[in-house]
């Protein structure tokens, strides 16, 4: 038998083979002997390597100098002396990173945050940044047992069960309730024993599939509280999970009020043997059931542990009473002659009354799924186990096992029951008739009271001892009631907890060291009362099958979504499922819904429905990581790829547009502008550039900021040296397959006579980049605060001043060109006012220095009213449509058009006029649009667009930045002469209109300066309404054919 010792080669330990006594000090070489039992296994301990050095080390091959430049800091720390002579031979044992620990992967709330129970970020161990005093850890997982101990210690006051005691007996008790002894000779007596079997086999069948679909969903990780409510919203969403969650805790209060119903109709035939009426028959059942259910609500206030320990001892009685009426079968009852027996319609076990009571003999307009409903309740005690999930030690492990062998035991019990009753007992009595005087005549009629078909009790009379029974049907009845009564409240308190709807937060507060939710017994109480009052199991069962039926449908629909989403989430350790098995159960479920009754499936799938939409409209801030989300991303990603099979076709152009926002909260005028030109249909990207010489991690998005404001926009943030070069950036990756932009829109670089020539060429050269990469463009300007109805005009990054990074936002106030400080509540803080630039509409594109970045709020900002372009009066946008683009100038207008916010605005088209025709250029538009099957209101033709401008408005062209924009002899050439010609008309014709769209001219290569196309902007825009200056890549985007 050999061990492990150390042997020191260079810097490098290695492990080899060594006798069992002794040890080789790593330093001298020398032998270590004098080493008693105890210590030598601490100095083993202290100088094992882990095993995966050794091998990491052993599958490479290192030089020396690899080797010394790979340990100098072991060695220098062992030749410092920080290491001690008995564990120089081992490497430090702390480190700053984590093993894999199970405490890493939880939400634990109640743990103090400051202790070392977190793993170390990523920004930490890469840049080491915040490690200074953070404790180490220790390499051996053994010596971090401190994490988990905390875990236990946090929860070892909660009493917690094992699959025997928190699933197997409470599921049992719940199948075997009030159908086991009341209900099962009547169904028998209806149906036959073959269809009373196929009713048995049916509900096993369906109980059977929907436990596989909730193993699957217990061993995908852990279930806490809540059981199938837990279940199908961590797989289906809070829409679903609501909603079930609702129904389900309805569905097992009403099945309180089905089992003490039965219970009470067992009371009162006892009653009514020794003459005893409180007032009369249907009365007594709901007063007793009534002090019953009073009495389940006493034992479930003591708590868990009361309920746990009844239940085991009304199992006792369950078992004994069904092994009763099987001996009874055999030898009738002790307290009756065999005459009365007879008399009664029990023969005893017998081939002939089997065989008798073999086929169907329906009554009282029964039928095979009347019946089936009557049945269906008795097995929807499958999920007792795992609405207590939040009270057992291992819900994955003890779920599954106990539910499943529950089904087996319960499934074999009423099959015995069915085929020994059926065979023990006929339809109808063989005797006891009686002699009745009915208006002076002599009427001899058969008293229906006994039978099958007519006796509820029968199951006593067959029976070996009549007592026994009885106490089984009483502990039956009270044991099902019992659990349905601790589950209702348990499901609701789960749903509460996670605060899906509003106002019944009251009932997800625990109380004692269980979290017993008593408000929620009460509400459970209140809604048992009144089904209770309703008196019968027949008219009760269809109601709460439905409701389970429901619930079963959704649980196996969520785990076939979940498998067919094919998320890596999507693990469960219960192998023996399969998705289209759970679609097929799914389907059985609604299926048997309708054939029971088919208005109370409606009805239960419009409450669900309601439900859903209530949640859905709501949207609460919970992210379960749900089936549904991985779905539609693998929905998404396989009709991406399938788009790109397509080939491109004019007639499905739509303007998918990057948007060069910044921050969209900062420019929400630009940002609901192009919403209004993309309409939710189209795809449209914010895209954020930040000044950085270095790569982070963008630490704000505005996903939420355009949630809250309905854009359906992504935001796409780029870190780049300059603004151009992250343009650029974005011009050329954004976008997915053919889901990428092809129009870029921009808003007016207002500062551009102010700011230094390079910024001028930069936003210039985003133009040159765009119409290289053959993108459309469009840039908006907005020259006053009335352009968007009083609010923010132009969609500047510093054109709101935020407050700092305490999670304060700010509102504009229109008094005193002060912007009013905010706290994250909205509650206005007296005297605080931060100054508003003086120049309020500054470059859209200027860049923000550090200190002002630093002030930006990371939120929306308050106050910024989200309805903007909503004209209050009528009015015109007015398209300049001068140049065939390929129709981008006349198709966003008319998108525009019919937009809610523009149907008030009416087309209104420009068309230079003829100097040959009159009206010839207005016919021949108006021809064309209508080949387009756009509508307008007007073709207008204008006179004079090759008219020399007025000297005065060039003079002013020439004063524009000084000057600098002409060229050197200080004449303007033709092209230039037009720009400004073409602004005195829009003056001219479009002062008034609510928008004018115009071609944009496109600015040639060296030919065009930077300076001097910004000039050219600048005598189209200024000083008119909102401006959408627009130019399509010359490829058609419209077609008359159909």
């Amino acid at each position: 038998m050999s061990n492990r010792y150390l042997k020191k080669s260079d810097s490098f330990i290695r492990a080899v083979d060594c006798s069992e006594k002794d040890f080789i000090d790593p330093n001298t070489g020398s032998e270590i002997s004098s080493v008693d039992g105890s210590d030598k296994h601490k100095n083993i301990k202290k100088l094992n390597l882990e095993r995966s050095e050794i091998q990491e080390f052993d599958s490479f091959s290192m030089d020396q100098q690899t080797l010394n430049h790979t340990y100098s800091p072991v060695r220098n720390s062992i030749d410092s002396g920080h290491i001690s002579s008995h564990s120089r031979s081992m490497l430090n044992d702390f480190t700053h990173d984590a093993v894999p620990l199970s405490v890493f992967y939880k939400k634990h709330l109640t743990i103090d945050k400051t202790q070392n129970n977190t793993r170390p970020t990523l920004e930490q161990l890469h840049k080491g940044v915040g490690l200074e005093n953070a404790k180490k850890r220790h390499w051996d997982p053994t010596k971090q047992e401190e994490l988990e101990v905390l875990l236990k210690n946090d929860s070892r006051s909660a009493t917690k069960l094992g699959w025997i005691r928190g699933v197997l007996i409470p599921t049992l008790l719940n199948i075997w309730g009030v159908i086991l002894f009341l209900r099962i000779p009547w169904i028998v007596g209806q149906a036959g024993i073959a269809h009373a079997t196929a009713i048995v086999l049916l509900a096993t069948f369906v109980t059977t599939l929907t436990t596989l679909s909730m193993s699957a969903i217990c061993t995908n990780g852990e279930v806490l509280g809540g059981g199938a409510y837990y279940m199908i919203s961590r797989s289906l969403g809070p829409e679903f999970g609501g909603s079930i969650g609702v129904i389900f805790s309805i569905a097992n209060a009403v099945a309180v009020a089905f089992y003490l119903v039965g219970f009470a109709e067992t009371i009162q035939s006892i009653m009514e043997r020794y003459d005893v009426l409180i007032i009369d028959r249907k009365n007594d059942i709901r007063i007793v059931g009534l002090i019953a259910l009073i009495l389940c609500f006493i034992i479930t206030m003591f708590g868990l542990d009361w309920v746990i320990h009844t239940q085991v001892v009304l199992m006792v009685l369950i078992i004994l009473a069904i092994l009763n009426v099987i001996v009874g079968s055999f030898y009738s009852s002790v307290t009756e002659t065999r005459e009365n027996v007879l008399a009664k319609g029990i023969t005893g076990l017998k081939f002939e009354t089997f065989k008798e009571n073999l086929k169907p003999g329906y009554r009282d307009k029964q039928d095979f799924f009347k019946i089936f409903s009557i049945f269906f309740p008795a097995v929807t005690g499958i999920m007792a186990g795992a609405n207590l999930s939040g009270d057992l030690k291992d819900p994955s492990h003890s779920v599954p096992i106990g539910t499943l062998l529950a089904i087996l035991i319960t499934s074999f019990s009423y099959l015995v029951l069915v085929w020994f009753v059926g065979a023990s007992a006929l339809r109808d009595p063989i005797g006891n008739k009686f002699t009745e005087s009915f208006n002076e005549t002599n009427i001899n009629i058969t008293l229906p009271k006994y039978g099958l078909v007519n006796d509820f009790q029968i199951t006593e009379k067959i029976s070996f001892w009549g007592p026994l029974i009885l106490a089984g049907i009483i502990a039956a009845t009270l044991s099902s009631g019992l659990a349905a009564l601790v589950s209702a409240p348990k499901v609701f308190q789960a749903v509460c907890r996670d605060k899906i709807f509003p106002f019944i937060e009251i009932f997800g507060k625990g109380y004692g060291r269980n979290g017993e939710p008593r408000y929620g017994y009460i509400l459970a109480f209140g809604i048992a009362v009144g089904f209770i009052a309703i008196g019968e199991i027949n008219s009760i069962a269809p109601v709460n099958s439905n409701f389970f039926l429901m619930a079963f449908a959704l649980v196996n629909y969520s785990v076939f979504q979940s498998s067919l989403a094919k998320s890596p989430g999507w693990r469960p350790s219960f192998k023996y499922y399969n998705l289209w098995v759970s679609l097929f159960a799914f389907l059985m479920c609604i299926t048997i819904m309708f054939l029971i009754n088919w208005w109370a499936a409606l009805v239960t799938i419009l409450f669900v429905g309601l439900l859903y939409k209530f949640v859905d409209i709501r949207k609460p801030n919970i992210n379960w990581g749900t089936s549904r989300s991985a779905h539609t991303y693998v929905k998404a990603v396989r009709l991406a790829r399938r788009l790109e099979t397509f080939d491109e076709h004019v007639k499905n152009f739509r303007v998918q547009v990057l948007c060069l926002t910044g921050q969209p909260s900062l420019r929400p005028s630009l940002v609901h502008f192009v919403s209004h030109i993309t309409n939710h249909f189209g795809l449209m990207i914010c895209g954020e550039v930040r000044i950085a010489s270095t790569l982070s991690l963008p630490k704000s998005n505005q996903v939420a900021w355009l949630n809250n404001n309905k854009i359906k926009a992504f935001h796409q943030i780029v870190q780049n040296e300059s603004f151009g070069g992250g343009a650029r950036c974005l011009l050329q990756a954004v976008g997915l397959g053919k889901l990428k932009p092809n129009t870029l829109i921009m808003g007016y670089m207002h500062c551009w006579q102010k700011v230094d020539v390079h910024r001028v060429n930069e936003y210039f050269q985003i133009i040159d980049d765009a119409l290289e990469l053959n993108y459309g463009i469009g840039i908006v300007r907005f020259n006053s605060p009335n352009d968007t109805n009083g609010l923010i005009a132009e969609n500047e990054q510093n054109e709101v001043v935020a407050a700092n990074e305490k999670n304060e936002v700010v509102s504009i106030k229109e008094k005193n060109g002060a912007i009013a400080k905010k706290d994250i509540n909205g509650l206005l803080k007296p005297n605080e006012t931060i100054n508003v630039p003086d120049i309020l509409f500054k470059n859209s594109f200027e860049f923000l220095n550090e200190e002002k970045r630093k002030l930006q709020s990371p939120t929306s900002i308050s106050g910024v009213v989200t309805n903007l372009f909503s004209p209050k009066s009528k009015g015109t946008i007015d398209v300049w449509w001068l140049y065939d683009d390929g129709g981008l100038t006349i198709l966003v207008p008319h998108i525009l058009s019919l937009h809610s916010k523009w149907k008030g605005c009416k087309l209104r088209i420009f068309t230079p006029a003829s100097e040959v025709t009159i009206e010839a250029n207005q016919i021949k538009m108006a021809t064309l649009l209508k080949k387009f099957r756009i509508d307008f209101s007007s073709v207008v033709e204008f006179q004079g667009i090759n008219k020399y401008p007025k000297e005065k408005n060039i003079n002013e062209f020439k004063k524009l930045r000084n000057g600098q924009h002409l060229p050197a002899d200080g004449n303007l050439d033709v092209k230039t002469l037009r720009q400004i010609r073409i602004g005195e008309l829009l003056h001219e014709h479009s002062s008034e209109a609510k928008l004018i769209v115009l071609t944009l001219p496109i600015p040639k290569r060296s030919f065009v300066t930077p300076l001097m196309y910004m000039s050219w902007l600048e005598v189209l825009t200024a000083n008119l309404p909102p401006t959408l200056l627009i130019r399509g890549n010359q490829t058609s985007v419209l077609t008359v054919y159909s």
